[in-house]
């Protein structure tokens, strides 16, 4: 889950994840270096870890586990093709009201309808 906030800086993003294990997020505003942004283990059993970065600009990310597993957020805003056969997360850093009205607009469709249910077998005596 990426949670983004407006500050005085640009744009605070809170990375969190319900993950037992060690984990860092990686990105080329961090050089991919994952001694910079470790996800810090919380009291609600989450890992997470704030970065900020300045509005209107893009970014590639990943997140980087111990034992050198590296694995996307489905909450990125885009993915691209790595140059190493597999994709890495994109972070496009707007204002957060923006982000909250282009997330709303795709995600208000209609709900699916149940599948109807057969009636019930009754055994013959």
């Amino acid at each position: 889950m990426i949670n983004r906030a407006r500050t005085t800086d640009g744009i605070k993003l809170t990375f969190s994840l319900s993950l037992d294990r060690a984990v860092s997020v990686v990105g080329d505003f961090n050089d991919w270096d994952p001694a910079a942004h470790p996800l810090k283990p919380r009291t609600n059993g989450k890992r997470s870890v704030v970065v900020t970065l300045p509005t209107g600009t893009r970014h590639a990310f990943r997140y980087l586990a111990d034992g050198g597993h590296f694995f996307d957020d489905p909450d990125a805003d885009g993915y691209e093709a790595n140059g190493y056969g597999d994709v890495h997360g994109l972070l496009e850093v707007d204002a957060p009201r923006a982000r909250a009205a282009a997330v709303t607009t795709t995600t208000a469709t209609a709900p699916k309808a149940p599948k109807p249910r057969s009636a019930p077998t009754r055994k013959k005596a």
